[in-house]
């Protein structure tokens, strides 16, 4: 538990620094170009995960982590962002495009997880890791 609260405050810093980044983006892009809720979650997951392979530090350590324990740091980061997009958005305190603030958009909420975790897992899969995430994972493998 400990080891899972400690990557879950690692990607928390990781995904705001990525959320904020989108968002900066996202106002100097002109009208009819802006990142609408869909894009701007699935891209913010997509590069978490790619933080997590590519950070030199922490790339080594997050790959020698249980497959399973991975996943699920990422999949309550990618949960708690869809619920921080739409509170924020409800709350009128982060408006975002696209988002709505009424039972059909907390069934939507739904469609946003799926979409960041496909992204966030996909950004995975297609990634070439670096030598040591490699290293990493044949010692993990190796000791389970």
């Amino acid at each position: 538990m400990k080891s899972f609260l400690k990557w879950f405050v690692i990607g928390l810093v990781l995904l705001v620094i990525a959320l904020f980044a989108l968002l900066a983006i996202n106002e100097l892009l002109p009208p009819g170009w802006k990142m609408d809720s869909e894009v701007l979650i699935t891209l913010s997951a997509a590069i978490l995960s790619a933080m997590f392979m590519f950070i030199p530090g922490l790339r080594a350590q997050f790959a020698g982590l249980p497959s399973e324990h991975k996943l699920y740091v990422n999949l309550v980061l990618v949960v708690l962002l869809a619920v921080f997009i739409f509170l924020g958005t409800c709350t009128k305190w982060l408006p975002i495009e696209g988002v709505v603030c009424n039972q059909v958009g907390l069934k939507t909420l739904l469609v946003y997880v799926f979409l960041a975790a496909g992204g966030n897992q996909l950004t995975y899969k297609v990634s070439s890791p670096p030598m040591d995430v490699r290293l990493a994972k044949v010692n993990r493998d190796a000791v389970d």
